[in-house]
């Protein structure tokens, strides 16, 4: 059964946003497509929740040593 979470999708896009922000601050040419950093499964993987992507999006930063991602830091509820 296929579940979809366009929640989850939208938490998503809205942190690509962020870390390509983050991405060209630092420097960094070298792009991600939306499909690497929001795949198609998110929509459909009841696993997913945008808390996590809300995370990732608030403390995603470049920093004096390079882009800072938080992934170990931002848990699903």
């Amino acid at each position: 059964m296929r579940c979809e979470r366009p929640d989850v999708v939208e938490a998503c896009l809205r942190y690509a946003e962020v870390r390509s922000a983050a991405l060209e601050q630092c420097g960094v040419t070298v792009t991600e497509s939306l499909d690497e950093i929001c795949p198609d499964f998110l929509a459909q993987a009841c696993g997913a929740c945008p808390e996590r992507f809300d995370c990732l999006a608030a403390n995603t930063a470049c920093l004096g040593d390079g882009l800072y991602l938080p992934a170990s830091e931002c848990t699903c509820p």
